[in-house]
């Protein structure tokens, strides 16, 4: 198995178990605090489906060596990859708000849950909210974005997963 499709792989396990938080164990259990750990899901299988893509493109001579963080992998989404294959700018929207989130989410001194909502909250109280039906909106563009890199490497060189 080429390392793009074990990306991919991965990426849709992620997804998977995002999904199954979000829609069996959140309904069951009613706990905010499952809405981050959903969201840090998704954010590693958007990350793990731009790998596949760009491990897909590295590996044909299409993009250059890159180093390996976050912001070298977001600009080659962004710029040859989302041209080439006219992707969604709402994936790369998501994936930097669901960075940012999380970013906020590590800094921040002080954080709560409310109601049906994760509060997250900055040195200078500014506020991010969690809701579920935000985490769902979420889910739906990774799916998308999901189907979108399966079809982009995996049928255009007859490869089925």
């Amino acid at each position: 198995m080429e390392k793009f499709q074990e990306s991919l792989l991965q990426a849709r396990k992620q997804h998977k178990v995002a999904d199954h938080m979000v829609y069996i164990t959140h309904t069951i259990v009613k706990d905010p605090k499952l809405l981050l750990s959903a969201m840090k899901n998704i954010m590693r299988s958007m990350v793990n489906a731009t790998d596949s893509l760009l491990q897909y493109e590295r590996l044909f001579k299409r993009i250059p060596i890159f180093p390996q963080n976050f912001t070298s992998k977001l600009l080659l989404l962004k710029n040859p990859c989302s041209r080439r294959y006219n992707l969604s700018q709402n994936y790369i929207f998501l994936i930097n708000e669901l960075n940012e989130i999380i970013t906020a989410h590590e800094k921040s001194p002080v954080e709560f849950a409310r109601k049906d909502k994760f509060v997250i909250c900055s040195e200078n109280y500014r506020m991010k909210t969690i809701t579920i039906n935000k985490i769902k909106e979420y889910l739906a563009l990774n799916k998308a974005f999901l189907e979108d890199v399966d079809k982009i490497v995996m049928k255009k060189n007859g490869l089925f997963t």
